[in-house]
């Protein structure tokens, strides 16, 4: 990357971090995650949002957590990034404390957001918890997508005991 006559700019840096996440390259990763910070690139809330996702897709949450804290002015994808790595390691007192953190930042919450930390609760048998944010979700008048939908609909049909 480095031997080419341009020097790489953010676009480089946001094609190659995704395949890096991809492909658990920790060590390429890191390198590209030290270039971008030696060229002052590492400011850009994409790339901050990418390497939050590639530590994590890399096992690597205390790296997720020292870049998300390093991000001045996140936008709700760096927040869901964020949500995603705790969930994924099964983090979830963490993964809803970011939540309230990130509506008390006054951000809300997007479908993405919950979604995200309902099919946690669907693949751990978490039904009551599960209803809890889709109610959530109704409550904030949050439009129910096909995901969110079919999980509303189990969760009420299981405690309507149609499933007993």
């Amino acid at each position: 990357m480095l031997r080419f006559p341009h020097n790489p700019n953010v676009v480089t840096i946001v094609s190659i971090l995704p395949a890096c996440a991809s492909l658990k390259a920790l060590k390429l990763g890191k390198t590209i995650h030290g270039y971008a910070i030696k060229s002052d690139l590492y400011r850009n809330i994409c790339v901050g949002g990418l390497l939050v996702d590639m530590y994590s897709k890399c096992g690597r949450n205390d790296y997720t957590e020292k870049v998300f804290i390093e991000i001045e002015t996140k936008n709700i994808a760096v927040w869901n990034k964020m949500i995603a790595a705790y969930v994924n390691t099964g983090e979830m007192e963490a993964a809803l404390g970011l939540l309230k953190s990130m509506q008390n930042d006054g951000l809300k919450p997007d479908e993405i957001t919950y979604n995200t930390l309902l099919a946690r609760y669907a693949r751990n048998g978490k039904k009551n918890e599960a209803y809890a944010l889709l109610s959530d979700m109704t409550r904030i008048d949050m439009r129910l997508n096909i995901v969110s939908f079919r999980l509303r609909l189990i969760a009420k049909m299981e405690k309507e005991n149609i499933f007993s």
